[in-house]
């Protein structure tokens, strides 16, 4: 099976740290929302396919692009 999406943990100057891919959008937003919960900060989520992009930020917000 092919990865769709990688989830990534912005760093605190902005860089994005790879953490890992996975398959669904549904999969990368309950995952990221783990790692957010146990690892606070904001995280990214990049569609392989489109190149769009969401950003769960550290006080729950929620910004497509």
């Amino acid at each position: 099976m092919t990865s769709t999406y990688d989830i990534f943990k912005v760093a605190g100057n902005g860089e994005r740290v790879w953490l890992e891919a996975v398959e669904t959008l549904d999969a990368a937003m309950v995952r990221a929302t783990s790692l957010r919960e146990n690892f606070p900060g904001e995280y990214l989520l990049v569609s392989h396919t489109t190149g769009k992009q969401i950003r769960l930020t550290s006080e729950g917000g929620i910004h497509r692009s």
